[in-house]
């Protein structure tokens, strides 16, 4: 079990990427099943000798549902029984606290970039992100920049697994 991809916390095992890509993630792994988090993306991924699963998340689900993901595990002989489950969650609770807290007054875009995330199960932040350095990266952020970038094509800034409004579906079934 790894946050993201053997060796590397914050690089990601992600649903599109090609077998070559994962296989060299995946190079030195002895084991045959692999539980990886990071991109928040429920996953059960067979690549070469491998099985990659990623059971998603409880509480930030990024690929356009408002349901927490997880994953149950059962030994079945040599290898694991996996089940991703999925369980419909009401945001409002989250988002009213942001808002008795003053969250996004408190921190501004990135701020409402996180309460767009949780409203939205959307990735948001890092699209923000990669539209701020391709477009204006001197530019201190600001709250003003949020609404400039909505107007922007979010598709380009935003990785393809997490395009959710292209129809592209990693969870089919779940």
């Amino acid at each position: 079990m790894v946050h993201g991809a053997p060796g590397d916390p914050w690089k990601g095992i992600q649903p599109d990427h090609s077998d070559e890509v994962v296989q060299a993630l995946l190079a030195g792994v002895e084991e045959g099943t692999l539980v990886a988090g990071h991109t928040h993306l429920p996953m059960d991924r067979t690549v070469g000798r491998w099985r990659v699963l990623n059971p998603g998340s409880v509480g930030v689900p990024l690929d356009g549902r408002l349901a927490a993901s997880y994953a149950l595990l059962e030994a079945s002989g040599d290898d694991w029984q996996a089940t991703i489950r999925r369980v419909p969650i009401d945001p409002a609770p989250v988002l009213r606290e942001f808002e008795r807290q003053g969250f996004v007054e408190e921190c501004g875009v990135i701020g409402r970039l996180v309460v767009e995330e949780f409203a939205t199960a959307r990735m948001q932040l890092v699209s923000f992100l990669n539209w701020h350095r391709a477009c204006c990266p001197d530019e201190p952020l600001r709250m003003e920049l949020f609404d400039e970038y909505r107007r922007a094509d979010w598709r380009r800034y935003t990785p393809v697994a997490y395009r959710v409004d292209e129809g592209v579906s990693w969870q089919s079934g779940w």
